[in-house]
């Protein structure tokens, strides 16, 4: 093969083999051909030494979605491409247009249209300073069956003379076209884009908005909790309160309970006590009452008018009647001045008798035993009772009580009771009994008429008085420690106001109470009474022995009483009858 004309170094070989004809470069210099470095290089000279610059914001958006794609295509590698792949696809495959280097970028469409109707001087020149800068290029490697289009490769790389660059005047339209549709390709990306951004900001809006929405409703719910737990914490508060109260009375109604529970305990033992006592008191009824007292529970004994026991109590009866100025218990408006007894009945109630009894001890056991040596008892040694005394030990003695009829039948089945006494008295709520007949006769009112009491007023108009049969209740009762009271003030033994009393006054130690009262009558340094009474404050104190019926009369007027003589017949019957004389 001969050498070619011109030579053109080949890049493994430097100028040292021609890449055309593959001859040295001395054989093309032998044979008479000019070397030359691709002076002649027949590129179309509106392309030489240029490049097309695509916009900046076109290759921007290009590698992009360059980029883009690429990740697509390696997730998904058979999935369709979607329009904005597909014109990114475009633009690249449109990238290398060729402008010329000194034309603005900002008009591609107007830099083609320049260089095609350019004039022949300036290819001219653009020819002789582009053979210039050829011998400065690289040599192809190709050579003249290059097939490259792109122009940066011309750029670099110098060809073979006579190589012609495949441009054709054909392809300003196509490159005109092309241009468009990357314009229009670049303004509908623009517009997504656009697009894009205004819809991003709108679902930010909306993002936004349902945000705040959402913080309204839990900052809503939150207050609303907060509110039912402070709803609920009152609530708990206020039921722990009331659990606390009620725990607090539960405290105190079970200490009430045990309280009362060791009081019961107390009561039991104490009465338990109290009857091992009884057992132990003796409880000897009177010899003249007979063997066998308490047959059944209740008993009422007429006694006899010829026996001796009827004769002692008809003379007890008259032993003591006083004058009483002719104004309660008259018999046609003057005092009686005999009492005929016409019956006498012996009441045995082993209850009642029971509680005497017990009560009897107990007074001896509170004062010691020494009832004796009280100063009560000396007094009353020296100033007896109009009535005899039965036991020195407990200061026993026989008093009357005298009261309407419908009451006694309570006092010889039940016995008194001072809870339900009057508290107009004159020593307050008491049971008041006297050492003169005739002064209880007078609270004894008339059968028939219902008058010629203390209670029901003076005065009775009833005929054949001398006929009107009236009973009265003859008492065993125990006074233990008696009070004296001859200097008698209303307000310390009745009390004033709602402060009544219902209880014998105390003692000098302001601790223990005396067992009874005596008011003492005006003869004897007293200050209100005529008579003598004596006031009890306890049940069981006294014990109904006798109840008598009797009649009024003033027919027969008698001395004065020898209460001395009566005296000593009392103790005479209890002696010498029954064998039953007093300590």
């Amino acid at each position: 093969m001969a050498a070619c004309n011109n030579f053109v170094p080949s890049v493994w070989k430097k100028d040292q083999i021609c890449c055309d004809c593959f001859k040295t470069k001395e054989e093309h210099s032998t044979s008479g051909i000019k070397c030359s470095t691709h002076a002649e290089s027949q590129l179309p000279p509106a392309y030489e030494q240029s490049t097309i610059q695509a916009s900046p914001q076109l290759m921007n958006i290009v590698d992009t979605q360059e980029h883009t794609g690429a990740n697509d295509r390696g997730q998904s590698a058979n999935s369709t491409p979607s329009p904005f792949a597909r014109k990114t696809s475009l633009l690249q495959r449109n990238r290398t247009l060729l402008v010329p280097t000194d034309t603005p970028v900002a008009n591609p469409r107007q830099t083609l249209t320049d260089q095609v109707t350019s004039s022949p001087s300036t290819v001219s020149e653009k020819e002789t300073q582009s053979k210039t800068d050829v011998a400065q290029l690289i040599p192809c490697r190709y050579g003249m069956a290059c097939y490259r289009q792109n122009p940066l490769h011309f750029e670099k790389y110098s060809h073979p003379p006579g190589f012609t660059h495949h441009q054709k005047s054909s392809q300003v339209p196509q490159l005109q076209q092309q241009l468009d549709v990357n314009a229009t390709i670049i303004a509908d990306l623009q517009q997504q884009l656009k697009d894009h951004k205004e819809k991003q900001n709108q679902e930010n809006t909306q993002l936004q908005q349902e945000l705040k929405r959402r913080e309204k409703i839990i900052e809503q719910r939150f207050q609303e909790s907060i509110t039912n737990l402070q709803n609920k914490t009152e609530y708990y508060e206020k039921e722990i309160e009331k659990l606390r109260a009620d725990k607090l009375k539960m405290a105190i109604h079970t200490q009430g309970l045990e309280k009362a529970l060791t009081l019961e305990l107390e009561e039991r033992e104490k009465r338990e006590l109290e009857k091992k006592r009884i057992l132990a008191i003796r409880r000897d009824t009177p010899s003249y009452w007979g063997p066998n007292a308490f047959v059944t529970p209740y008993r009422e004994v007429k006694i006899p008018s010829s026996s001796p026991e009827f004769n002692i109590v008809s003379h007890l009866m008259n032993s003591n009647i006083e004058r009483h100025d002719n104004n309660f218990g008259t018999i046609y408006g003057k005092d009686p001045t005999e009492f005929i007894v016409t019956r006498v009945i012996r009441i045995q109630n082993d209850k009642l008798w029971h509680e005497y009894c017990f009560k009897k001890e107990s007074i001896i056991q509170k004062n010691d035993g020494k009832i004796r040596d009280l100063a009560c008892s000396k007094y009353l040694q020296t100033y007896p009772m109009a009535t005899p005394l039965l036991d020195s030990l407990s200061n026993e003695y026989w008093l009357f009580h005298g009261c309407a009829e419908k009451t006694l039948y309570d006092l010889s089945h039940n016995g008194y009771d001072p809870r339900v006494s009057s508290l107009d008295g004159m020593f307050g709520g008491g049971f008041y009994l006297a050492e003169n007949s005739s002064k209880s006769n007078q609270y004894i009112m008339c059968p028939g008429c219902k008058k010629n009491s203390i209670f029901t007023g003076s005065g009775c108009l009833c005929k054949n008085q001398e006929n009107l049969e009236f009973m009265m209740v003859l008492y065993r009762a125990v006074l233990g420690d008696v009070h004296i009271a001859a200097k008698y003030q209303a307000s310390t033994y009745r009390g004033e106001g709602a402060r009544k009393v219902r209880r014998a006054p105390l003692k000098d130690n302001n601790i223990d109470i005396y067992d009874s009262v005596l008011g003492e009558k005006q003869t004897l340094g007293g200050n209100k009474l005529r008579y003598r009474e004596v006031i009890l404050y306890e049940p069981g104190q006294a014990y109904p022995e006798y109840l008598i019926v009797y009649k009024r009369s003033a027919n027969r007027a008698h001395a004065p009483t020898d209460a001395e003589r009566a005296l000593q017949k009392c103790y005479y019957f209890l002696k010498n009858t029954f064998r039953k004389m007093p300590d």
